[in-house]
C-alpha cells in the first residue's frame, strides 16, 4: 500500500589515534542505521531513525569533526573506541493554503569510560518546530524553533534555544 518504506544500513571502518609520532592506536568501526517513513493519512507522516555504532560518531552530522569516535586511555597510553547511539522521531503535517508543519525530538548519548574527563561529552536532546509555507511553485518560507540539552559525563551541562527562518526559491 505504500503506506511504510524503511531503510537499513551498515558501515565497516577503520580509525586511527596517534599518542605521539611512533605510538598509533588503530580501531575497527561498525555501525547501523535503520531509517523509515510511516504515511499516517494522506497528508500526515512519522519518520524515525535509529542509529548504533563503535568508533562511528563522525557518521552523525552533530559528531563530524568533533572527535568522538576514540577516548585517549592515560593507564593504556592508547585510545580506546567509544559506542554512539542515536535516534529522533518527526512528525509532519500538510495544512491548507500550501502550509505544512513539523515536530521533531531526537536523542544521542555516547556512554562515557572511567577514564574520560567530566568535560566529556555524554548525552544530549533536541525538539524543533518548523512551520513552512510555499507561496508559489519552487519557492518556501520557514519559521524553526529549536531547543537543545547537552549533558557532559561531570556535572557540566548546556542549553540552547534558537529561532530560524530560510527563505529559497528554486528557478
Amino acid at each position: 500500500s505504500g503506506k511504510l518504506s524503511f531503510r537499513f544500513a551498515m558501515v565497516l571502518a577503520t580509525i586511527s589515534g596517534r599518542v605521539d609520532s611512533k605510538d598509533i592506536s588503530y580501531a575497527f568501526g561498525i555501525a547501523g542505521s535503520f531509517a523509515g517513513r510511516y504515511k499516517i493519512k494522506p497528508k500526515s507522516e512519522l519518520f524515525f531513525a535509529l542509529f548504533a555504532g563503535r568508533a562511528t560518531s563522525h557518521f552523525i552530522d552533530m559528531f563530524n569533526g568533533k572527535n568522538q569516535d576514540m577516548a585517549f586511555d592515560p593507564s593504556t597510553k592508547s585510545f580506546r573506541p567509544l559506542n554512539t547511539y542515536s535516534g529522533y522521531i518527526a512528525f509532519e503535517q500538510a495544512l491548507p493554503l500550501n502550509l505544512s508543519t513539523s515536530l521533531s525530538f531526537g536523542m544521542a548519548t555516547i556512554p562515557n569510560k572511567d577514564f574520560q574527563m567530566d568535560e566529556a561529552y555524554n548525552f544530549s536532546y533536541n525538539a524543533l518546530l518548523n512551520v513552512f509555507w510555499a507561496p508559489a511553485d519552487g519557492a518556501r518560507i520557514g519559521l524553526e524553533y529549536a531547543n537543545g540539552q547537552r549533558f557532559d559525563k561531570g556535572p557540566f551541562r548546556g542549553i540552547a534555544n534558537r529561532v530560524s527562518m530560510l527563505i529559497y526559491y528554486d528557478f
